[in-house]
């Protein structure tokens, strides 16, 4: 066999030197590496940095319009208060006439493009002609870049850009005539301008009766089951939280200055909503009242006059379809004698008298269990009670509307019709006999207005952004 020599290795030291060499270039990869990786979180910072200043620009552009909207809103709807609260003194004969002369603008016509070029311009409201709002497309300037326009228009107006069918026209009662007003509502509509041509549109409802709604209970409210409430003024307000069950049909407002809250399927014509304004409820007593009866029952068991003298007494009372016992006066017959009567105490009734000219004050609670049918003897004063109401009964008011007043809580569970309104001051409960407003069944109640007032205070009923 051949001999294998055995390899030689170099004794300069260059296999010291290749792995030095290889090394350098291991480390020159890793360093390009981490520079690459650098490279990447800088830019990926860039143009987070760079996104986040844009996003902040955007936001701060759209919060500087949504100010510039709300100054124009709170500007305009203001004027247009100011200027419908005055109706009667500027010569209107009518809230629906004042509304129109609005829509129509400054010149008061309509029908030409000359003539429609002001319509529903707010250009000459206002004491101060430098604070006045210009006619759009002109601009309200606030800031260097921020700066708003505003008008008012017919809810049932094209011009709005929303789309109103015919069964929605008549929901809100309104005529499909853009400058001639029907329902004492105008929507007023201002745009808020800011940076990088940021816009926001708003638009607020004002109307007449805001404050004069069919029911008003200073607290908390509940409607169930099949409730009815219409009319021109046909709108629900709770103070407190509203709470609408079942197949309620509204035909106005349903709103709550606390809570609002809807299950089921009710049918509401106008806004609804939580968080508005509280109204205004009268200091009810039956003792402010006691002037208007004719007959007072005494909580000694008697009926007098005005004058003091006894008409009748105990179960003499009989024939007029009065009892007395333990404090409570009750008519549980077919007839009661037409009047209004002022009571010391209780009352209840069990039967089904009617058609008779009936109001009742009383300084306790009302329990009406039988079939009611009444029309108010006292203009515009149906039912008051300090205490509570309750209606099981079939309760049928006839003739013109008129009020039923309660200091503390009411309950209808009845299928009873009712003309007029109903007012809850909703006080801390004396009786225990109602401990929740309540309104149930199949009640209805039909209001046109005019019993809070002659035609209710101009307020916004509602806004909304666009």
């Amino acid at each position: 066999m051949m001999a294998t020599t055995p390899p030689t290795l170099p004794t300069d030291g260059s296999i010291q030197a290749g792995v030095r060499s290889s090394e350098r270039g291991f480390a020159l990869i890793g360093v390009l590496l981490l520079l690459f990786l650098l490279t990447g979180m800088v830019a990926a910072l860039t143009v987070s940095g760079q996104t986040e200043i844009k996003i902040s620009q955007i936001y701060e552009a759209e919060a500087k319009a949504r100010g510039a909207a709300e100054a124009g809103i709170n500007h305009a709807t203001s004027v247009v208060i100011d200027k419908l609260t005055t109706w009667q003194a500027d010569g209107y004969a009518s809230p629906n006439a004042a509304i129109s002369a609005l829509l129509k603008g400054p010149d008061g016509l309509t029908g030409t493009t000359a003539r429609d070029a002001d319509n529903g311009s707010l250009e000459t409201l206002g004491a101060d002609a430098t604070q006045r709002i210009p006619r759009p497309p002109a601009l309200r300037t606030l800031t260097t870049d921020e700066s708003y326009e505003a008008r008012v228009f017919d809810e049932d107006d094209a011009a709005r850009g929303v789309t109103l069918s015919a069964a929605d026209v008549i929901r809100i009662n309104e005529d499909s005539q853009a400058y001639t007003d029907r329902n004492k509502g105008i929507v007023v509509r201002a745009i808020g301008y800011g940076p990088n041509n940021a816009q926001v549109t708003l638009e607020a409802v004002v109307g007449f009766g805001a404050g004069d709604p069919a029911i008003l209970v200073n607290g908390e409210l509940e409607i169930e089951g099949n409730a009815q409430v219409s009319g021109s003024s046909g709108s629900v307000h709770a103070n407190g939280e509203l709470e609408i069950e079942g197949n309620a049909n509204i035909s106005g407002n349903a709103t709550a200055s606390g809570e609002y809250e809807v299950s089921g399927h009710p049918t509401i014509g106008g806004t609804t909503g939580g968080g508005y304004p509280t109204l205004a409820v009268p200091d009810i007593h039956a003792s402010d009242h006691l002037a208007e009866a004719d007959y007072i029952l005494t909580s000694a068991g008697t009926m007098t006059n005005q004058s003091g003298t006894v008409l009748c007494s105990g179960s003499g009372c009989a024939s007029r379809g009065w009892s007395f016992g333990s404090g409570t006066w009750r008519v549980s017959g077919n007839s009661v004698q037409a009047g209004t009567y002022y009571v010391q105490g209780d009352v209840r009734i069990t039967g089904s008298p009617g058609p008779v000219s009936l109001s009742i004050i009383s300084e306790g609670s009302i329990t009406i269990s039988g079939n009611l049918r009444a029309s108010a003897d006292t203009p515009g004063l149906f039912l008051l009670a300090d205490r509570d109401i309750s209606i099981s009964g079939n309760l049928t008011q006839t003739g013109a509307q008129a009020q039923i007043l309660v200091r503390e809580q009411i309950d209808i569970g009845s299928n009873s019709t009712l003309l007029g309104q109903i007012i809850v001051q909703n006080v801390t409960s004396v009786s225990s006999l109602v401990t929740e407003n309540e309104f149930e069944s199949s009640f209805s109640l039909t209001y046109d207005g005019g019993l809070g007032g002659a035609s209710g205070a101009p307020a916004v009923v509602g806004w909304r952004q666009m």
